[in-house]
């Protein structure tokens, strides 16, 4: 039988508080796994189709940024090494 944690910890003092977690903690933790499971499941799968469906939506821009970020950084490198030259 569990012991609610404010019994515990205002009006029987006596008890050990690991002794107190040791009997209580699996049975809070089963119950909890019981009521929170259904709907962390249904999270982590709306999560992952929402991250495919991201996946999906932005491969556009992803495939244009692939195509012009080397040439801007190309771009970068010899603009600055053409502005330090200059300013020696």
């Amino acid at each position: 039988m569990s012991v609610p944690f404010s019994h515990f910890a205002f009006e029987n003092p006596n008890i050990s508080r690991s002794r107190w977690l040791q009997e209580n903690v699996p049975h809070y933790y089963s119950k909890t796994c019981e009521l929170v499971g259904p709907y962390l499941a249904l999270f982590w799968q709306k999560l992952y189709e929402l991250g495919v469906y991201l996946a999906e939506i932005t491969k556009p821009a992803r495939d244009w940024l692939h195509e012009k970020i080397p040439v801007f950084l190309e771009w970068v490198g010899v603009t600055a090494v053409h502005s330090c030259y200059f300013m020696r």
